[in-house]
């Protein structure tokens, strides 16, 4: 189904551009409130995937106009099994933030921009995995 509100174009735009992304081999991604099970090989060990969330910030009206800025971050975790170690999950995070760099996303008449390069932070582990973030900061005026 197609996004009517202006809310869900922007999260339906930064969707479809991550998933637009390719890694050899494909990495699978964990969708908000998408059913999903994490991979694992044949043995139970876990395999990396991604995990993306839209994050919003307050609307405002920066102008005059009746427009109305949207802003947000959409974050896209890395997640990598631990012992695996670091260097292979940050070219993953680094070809996320690179994609997204300097972007202007359409959904109908709507420009989602992304003005900076997108952050990548601190390793963290999660259960049997070590996550990376990746920050887009993002804005659209409607």
């Amino acid at each position: 189904m197609a996004a009517i509100s202006t809310e869900a174009k922007i999260v339906e735009a930064l969707y479809r551009h991550l998933n637009a992304l390719v890694f050899s081999p494909p990495l699978p991604i964990a969708w908000t409130n998408v059913a999903f099970t994490p991979p694992a090989d044949g043995a139970g060990k876990p395999k990396p995937y991604l995990r993306a969330t839209s994050l919003r910030s307050p609307n405002g009206r920066p102008t005059i106009t009746r427009s109305v800025r949207y802003a947000g971050l959409f974050q896209v975790d890395v997640y990598w099994p631990l012992a695996a170690g670091e260097q292979a999950a940050r070219d993953i995070a680094g070809a996320i933030a690179g994609h997204f760099d300097n972007t202007r996303l359409r959904n109908g008449a709507l420009t989602i921009c992304v003005d900076e390069r997108p952050t990548d932070g601190p390793s963290l582990i999660e259960g049997p995995m070590m996550q990376i973030p990746v920050t887009v900061r993002w804005y659209a005026l409607a």
